[in-house]
């Protein structure tokens, strides 16, 4: 009868591990959400000009040049896939690109 003592400890042990283990991913996910949109304004200028210089080397469309790229603040809805918790930023009309996406993502609000 003792063992049953002890194989409950360790049963009781394992699954206080596993749920403490829960609880630390849980937070280290909130805290990368919560720098995440701080990161992304901060590196937005160096991400929009890789951009641009890809899209200009790109030869697309055939037979015009890139000279600028307008940005829209407006345009850029946040959101998260569901399935996995990963993130994806639209520089889209957000009607459309909610619409576009429907079903498929949850907005992130911003803090």
């Amino acid at each position: 009868m003792e063992w049953l003592y002890w194989l409950l400890g360790v049963v009781g042990v394992v699954v206080a591990i596993f749920l403490i283990w829960g609880a630390v991913l849980t937070l280290s996910q909130a805290s990368k959400e919560k720098s995440a949109l701080p990161s992304f304004f901060l590196q937005r200028e160096r991400l929009e000009a890789q951009f641009f210089q890809a899209a200009s080397h790109s030869g697309k469309p055939r037979g015009l040049r890139w000279k600028s790229c307008d940005w829209d603040d407006k345009g850029v809805v946040f959101a998260r896939e569901g399935r996995t918790s990963g993130k994806a930023v639209f520089n889209l009309n957000p009607g459309e690109a909610m619409e576009h996406f429907k079903g498929q993502y949850e907005r992130v609000e911003k803090s």
